[in-house]
């Protein structure tokens, strides 16, 4: 099993100055700048995309910016284009980097519900699955992050058994990760011991070929 890469290189994107500066503004947790560039009602923040084709709204989830992700999503259901075509906001949440990777994987990743709730209360598909088939829930499980898992269950009934492009649940990934928070709350849910990816790898497998201290609980 092959770990997604959060950052992939790619060929040189031609990018202006007030988007460099936009960009190192949510690098840095820089709010007040961030805030006096993108209120400016004639520059359409909402398309800019840095070197890696990062959105503002993907760079703030991935750096797990809580507030300025608040202040993105907010800021731009005032712009006059998205309020006559909603279309566009719904398009740009959802949109995907060079890497397949979008705003709501990195937030599942690390385990930000207000900021999940704030994507889905604004159009975020939450069966989005990035270039390998990753889900939000392959993307918690890989984050170790339970409470995720425990939302969407719960609140949107996500199968915890969904597959990626080679068939790893999220209890593989666990057992690849060394997850074992999640593990614990996927194995109280009663997840397939014995699933198989594409390698034949079950998550026994995938514990024992990582070193992982893991495969203590899948032994038990």
């Amino acid at each position: 099993m092959e770990i997604d890469k959060t950052l992939i290189s790619q060929s040189p994107r031609m990018i202006d100055t007030k988007t460099i500066k936009i960009f190192e503004a949510i690098s840095n947790g820089d709010k007040t700048t961030l805030e006096s560039m993108i209120t400016n009602q004639d520059f359409p923040f909402w398309t800019v995309q840095d070197s890696d084709g990062f959105t503002c709204l993907v760079k703030s989830a991935f750096l797990n910016q809580t507030e300025m992700s608040l202040l993105l999503i907010e800021t731009a259901k005032k712009s006059q284009d998205i309020i006559n075509d909603i279309s566009i906001l719904h398009s740009w949440i959802n949109k995907k980097a060079e890497n397949g990777f979008n705003a709501l994987h990195y937030t599942a990743f690390r385990g930000n519900v207000k900021i999940l709730e704030k994507l889905i209360e604004n159009g975020a598909d939450i069966t989005i699955k990035n270039n390998n088939g990753l889900s939000v829930i392959h993307m918690a499980a890989q984050g170790d992050k339970p409470n995720v898992l425990v939302y969407f269950k719960e609140k949107h009934g996500l199968s915890m058994d969904c597959l990626d492009a080679v068939n790893s649940t999220p209890l593989h990934w666990c057992s690849y990760m060394g997850s074992e928070n999640s593990l614990d709350y996927l194995l109280n849910w009663g997840a397939n011991l014995n699933s198989k990816d594409k390698d034949g790898f079950t998550p026994l497998h995938l514990a024992v070929i990582t070193g992982e201290n893991i495969r203590k609980y899948l032994l038990i």
